[in-house]
């Protein structure tokens, strides 16, 4: 990731760069055409010295290495675009795999948590029924302990006079 970014800047200073520099096109002199005996060298680069039949020592070029360099020149701006274009594209891609692969597995963390907390809502539901099956079945305690009260008072009062008619 950090190569494909550092390729992405290089090649937008050096499209800046390139893009300032050639703002205005080189313009080549239109070369003399070949005679009929002379055969045409192609695309041809020959090393000069300065007492070779030349004016400067340099290299003497053909007009059709001229021609290719001179394209190589004037679109290296666009195939530097392209390039450009490349890498801006394989970087969104990586991105968009990566946020779609980050998305799916926040998707599967959230059914899955939702399904954790259905089954312990369940759980807790289950729970109070339950929990309110076993208060409803419980006695009254309060019921049973007047009832027992009342039945211990009604009880002793009839025993008293029993025992005391009984004499």
């Amino acid at each position: 990731m950090f190569k494909r970014l550092t390729t992405l800047s290089l090649c937008a200073m050096i499209s800046f760069a390139c893009i300032s520099a050639h703002a205005d096109e080189i313009i080549i002199p239109d070369s003399p055409k070949p005679s009929l005996n002379e055969p045409d060298p192609g695309a041809a680069i020959s090393p000069m010295k300065k007492n070779q039949k030349a004016p400067f020592t340099g290299v003497l070029m053909s007009p059709r290495a001229v021609a290719t360099i001179m394209t190589q020149i004037n679109h290296f701006s666009d195939q530097l675009k392209i390039e450009n274009d490349k890498v801006r594209a394989d970087v969104i891609a990586q991105c968009d795999y990566k946020l779609a692969q980050q998305k799916n597995t926040l998707e599967t963390d959230k059914n899955v948590l939702q399904v954790q907390l259905d089954a312990r809502q369940k759980e807790i539901l289950a729970a109070q029924l339950a929990a309110k099956k076993v208060s409803d079945d419980r006695p009254n305690v309060t019921l049973w302990t007047t009832l027992g009260a009342v039945g211990g008072i009604v009880l002793s009062t009839i025993t008293i006079f029993a025992v005391s008619y009984a004499k």
